[in-house]
């Protein structure tokens, strides 16, 4: 018989740590946050905040395909939760994305995704006048994969709200605190230990992105390796395009206030967040070749983040080798879609010990440690 856990420790307050948190907190349990930097600093601060379920689909991946829709069709519901608990507007809307064909072979590849997209139930469509929905597209732009099911948010509006909402309900959050590895006795995960002491807790979620390696759980827990990806900002005039637009090797969002948001490299360099400046100007002449009008602009902004890739590619969420200890790992570039399901389903997880069904495929003990 399960005994339902009165506290829990979670690792990490990005996102997700945040959500289940969140999550639990509401549920009645005692929650205490450990995080390395600030919270919401890092994968969650850099990310564009794109809610693009279609963009993020390929053939062969229709089950991580169900668990991103079924994330994307909550956040309307969540984001309301969420603006209503706290004084923060997340800048949620429920947009578009447009895909953007410059060549024969990206036109084919367009009309490919359709086709799989139509498989899947997916009101994406071709569009042969892409201008009609977005005039500054190059002219080269022919043909355009249109979703209007996708969204965006401010992800670092998000995390504020989130941290706020956590406090509110009676969650903690320690700042500036590292947890240096998790404490195992008799096989079960009793806390961390922090410094030199042990904070202990009923149950251990471990949600610290890009830094899993804890000495207790090598060989235990699959390792999760940092995606780099570097970002740049304009600054326009509010409304100059008003889809996210997706090109070869690039996206470029727009924000409510004018900002727009391009991104994002993919890079193995380890825990660098360094920016180079030939890898920014590489992604500013992507992004112009669609979108023309943006080298008149100047930038306003670069930096950098580091998504948490695992060896995979999708979440590793729920109950480890290790009773004691849930992870919610691994989302790399899809932490924010995927933060109301993630909440849902680890939440249900440590509280009723049981596997929710959609999280079956995304189980840890799928990947050899």
């Amino acid at each position: 018989m399960n005994i339902a856990p009165k506290s829990v420790i979670i690792v990490g307050a990005g996102v997700i740590g945040l959500v289940v948190g969140r999550a639990l907190a509401r549920a009645g349990l005692d929650v205490q946050i450990y995080e390395r930097r600030e919270v919401a600093r890092e994968a969650t601060w850099a990310a564009a905040g794109m809610l693009a379920a279609a963009a993020e689909s390929e053939p062969g991946n229709e089950t991580f395909f169900a668990l991103a829709r079924a994330s994307r069709e909550r956040w309307r519901q969540f984001a309301d939760e969420l603006q209503g608990e706290t004084e923060f507007d997340l800048h949620y809307r429920e947009g578009a994305t447009l895909v953007a064909a410059q060549s024969v072979a990206e036109e084919a590849q367009l009309r490919a995704t359709v086709q799989y997209l139509r498989t899947l139930d997916e009101s994406a469509r071709l569009v042969k006048e892409p201008h009609q929905i977005e005039p500054e597209l190059a002219d080269d732009v022919q043909l355009g994969l249109f979703s209007p099911s996708d969204g965006q948010v401010d992800t670092r509006a998000l995390g504020r709200a989130l941290h706020q909402s956590l406090i509110r309900i009676g969650g903690q959050v320690h700042e500036h605190t590292s947890v240096n590895d998790v404490v195992v006795e008799g096989g079960r995960v009793i806390g961390v230990r922090v410094g030199d002491e042990t904070a202990i807790a009923d149950h251990v979620v471990l949600a610290s992105g890009a830094w899993c390696d804890f000495p207790t759980l090598r060989g235990i827990v699959p390792e999760v390796h940092p995606v780099k990806g570097q970002l740049l900002a304009f600054q326009a005039e509010p409304g100059r395009i008003k889809n996210i637009v997706w090109g070869q090797g690039v996206y470029i969002v727009p924000r409510k206030d004018g900002r727009i948001i391009v991104g994002a490299t993919m890079e193995d360099a380890g825990f660098d967040v360094s920016i180079d400046p030939a890898t920014i100007e590489a992604q500013r002449v992507k992004a112009a070749r669609v979108l023309p009008f943006l080298n008149a602009l100047e930038i306003c902004d670069t930096w950098a983040g580091l998504r948490p890739g695992s060896p995979d590619g999708l979440p590793v969420m729920g109950p480890s080798a290790l009773e004691g200890l849930t992870l919610a790992m691994g989302h790399f570039r899809n932490g924010i879609l995927l933060a109301p399901i993630t909440a849902d389903l680890v939440g249900r997880s440590v509280i009723d010990g049981d596997i929710p069904p959609p999280l079956l495929p995304f189980l840890p003990n799928r990947l050899e440690v």
